[in-house]
């Protein structure tokens, strides 16, 4: 997934379990390829406004994971209300990458 992230004043990369706001997302209003190897994005934001969001690159883990002791994640043993409370307590966050400060040249 592919989209803009309003940046906050002091551009600090937020930690990837945490959750960003939805609000503050920027979706492509269109996509496009260019041979195999290459697609591009538009976002309607204009070109002097970049300077003020991050471009974010993330990937959802391949599958359902939970964190636990197997993958370098020492968890303790909780005691989970419900299943649910606790898969939504130990599920592992997308892997995204954000790239900012964009600056025009």
């Amino acid at each position: 997934m592919v989209y803009l992230y309003k940046a906050g004043a002091a551009w600090t990369v937020p930690d990837n379990d945490e959750t960003l706001n939805e609000a503050d997302k920027v979706y492509p209003t269109f996509t496009g390829r260019i041979g195999d190897d290459v697609r591009f994005f538009g976002f309607a934001v204009p070109p002097a406004n970049l300077a003020g969001y991050w471009v974010v690159l993330e990937e959802p883990p391949a599958g359902y994971r939970f964190y636990g002791r197997h993958d370098g994640h020492d968890m303790p043993v909780q005691t989970a209300v419900d299943a649910a409370a606790w898969a939504a307590g130990t599920f592992a966050p997308p892997v995204r990458a954000m790239i900012g400060k964009l600056e025009l040249a």
